[in-house]
């Protein structure tokens, strides 16, 4: 990343958690094993982890299949998912909705990539939001815009809005 590079949400490149019998590594922390257990009450799956590893400490049988913790570990990584998912599209519409309060004003963006049907996909910096926009003309993909919000739909999200020149009277909005 270059020095002065404003960091965003594409900079990071962040793998996904995975469930697993098979010891792992983990990127972000730089380990060659592995083990993620928080309370147990917390979560399902780390009570089973627990239970396993204390019975494994102990030198008894594991109480839990290989077969078992692996279908267990399909539906739960599949639920986490939907979740995050569910999450994602949560944050969205709150970030829309107040996109709809602040109708008529400026933020930064960045044009991340030109999407189908004359839509370019647009970062909103401050606000940490992906969005399309339809009608936008030409743009280059990571060229930073000023854009002037005149319209938000929340099903699908979307934005319209109109490309603004920088100069002494733009100001762009700022999270208070």
């Amino acid at each position: 990343i270059e020095e002065g590079t404003q960091l965003s949400m594409e900079h990071l490149r962040i793998e996904p958690a995975r469930l697993s019998t098979i010891p792992g590594s983990h990127a972000g922390l730089g380990c060659e094993v592995y083990m993620q257990i928080t309370s147990p009450i917390r979560r399902f799956v780390d009570l089973i982890t627990q239970q396993q590893l204390k019975l494994l400490i102990e030198k008894k049988d594991p109480v839990f299949s290989i077969e078992d913790m692996m279908r267990w570990s399909e539906e739960i990584s599949l639920r986490h998912k939907k979740y995050s998912r569910a999450e994602r599209d949560i944050l969205k519409y709150w970030k829309l909705k107040y996109l709809q309060q602040h109708l008529g004003e400026i933020f930064e963006a960045k044009v991340r990539k030109k999407l189908a049907n004359n839509n370019t996909e647009i970062e909103l910096l401050e606000l940490d939001c992906i969005v399309p926009v339809a009608g936008m003309g030409e743009h280059e993909d990571g060229e930073q815009l000023l854009l002037l919000i005149n319209e938000v739909g929340l099903e699908p999200p979307r934005l319209g809005v109109k490309t603004q020149t920088p100069g002494a009277e733009v100001i762009p909005h700022r999270l208070e």
